[in-house]
């Protein structure tokens, strides 16, 4: 499925954060605060939570380097994300999405 569903603008209609959207957004997060994709310390500090409101388990890579948090996810998609991530947080990545 898509990151967004297009048609109400929401994650998969039923809530607001669905299936792997706040990973791709927290990956979002660690690029335009730290330039990389080691989500240790956004997890630590859960720089997530203006996104998603619960305790979000991580979606760690099995080729994880001791003390590191690499996700599974590809971060294409966050790249992509980044600048309208950068100038308008989640709402902003939503618009992005809904419109591309």
């Amino acid at each position: 499925q898509h990151l967004l569903d297009m048609r109400s603008g929401t994650a998969f209609d039923e809530s607001d954060y669905g299936g792997d959207e706040p990973h791709y957004l927290v990956m979002a997060q660690s690029l335009l605060s730290d330039g990389d994709l080691d989500l240790t310390d956004e997890f630590a500090g859960r720089e997530y939570a203006g996104f998603y409101g619960g305790d979000l388990a991580p979606h760690t890579s099995p080729n994880t380097p001791p003390g590191r948090l690499y996700s599974m996810h590809s971060p294409g998609l966050p790249a992509l994300l980044l600048p309208a991530y950068a100038l308008g947080g989640y709402p902003g990545a939503r618009a992005f999405a809904s419109t591309a």
